[in-house]
């Protein structure tokens, strides 16, 4: 998902009017973070889980696999709202489902920035 939409290898910088910039990035370094939810609850787990993002460092998302028990983990994503909405979300919980399921997606027709 991070190599087809350019939102994803997204971050921001200022320009040397102090306006802020959009940069696409080739690539994005990701890392799927894992954890055990050992005493805690998963409320608990999903509230630490969510930090703060540094807009000039792409990517603008996280995502964690926590392991409540040998048969059930959880999948936390935070995204800044700033490379995403409504729309997005739901396109890319769609398409993360497809790859899952080792389908392929059709290529895209355009890249929303």
């Amino acid at each position: 998902l991070i190599k087809r939409h350019e939102s994803l290898r997204t971050s921001f910088e200022q320009d040397a009017g102090g306006d802020p910039v959009q940069r696409i990035h080739d690539e994005a370094p990701f890392t799927l973070q894992t954890t055990v939810l050992g005493a805690r609850t998963e409320e608990e787990a999903a509230a630490a889980f969510i930090k703060p993002f540094d807009l000039s460092q792409a990517p603008l998302f996280r995502a964690q696999i926590v392991k409540v028990s040998d048969e059930r983990h959880l999948l936390l994503v935070d995204m800044h709202h700033i490379i995403s909405d409504g729309v997005s979300v739901n396109i890319l919980i769609r398409e993360f489902g497809e790859l899952y399921n080792n389908r392929k997606l059709p290529a895209l027709r355009i890249q929303y920035k």
